[in-house]
């Protein structure tokens, strides 16, 4: 860790089994892997070409389908997912 603060492992370990949960719900679903994996190569590609406006137009797309499609895994939620 950057800060050289322990405690942060700590915090971040204690989310492991419940990031892996959502994680499963989040990949398991066709969409969302395809945007990702789409957001991916085009940030890829508009870095290699060093093009800054098209590098900032693909995240900020990439966060409005975000909303969108993390909206819905929201809805799915199993209500003991926290347990």
């Amino acid at each position: 860790f950057v800060a050289h603060k322990a405690v942060y492992g700590l915090i971040l370990n204690s989310f492991q089994e419940l990031y892996h949960k959502v994680a499963s719900l989040v990949f398991n679903d066709a969409e969302f892997r395809k945007t990702t994996l789409e957001f991916y190569h085009e940030l890829k590609q508009s870095c290699e070409t060093h093009d800054y406006h098209r590098a900032v137009a693909c995240m900020e797309l990439n966060r409005q389908r975000s909303v969108s499609l993390w909206s819905e895994v929201l809805k799915k939620l199993p209500p003991n997912l926290g347990e």
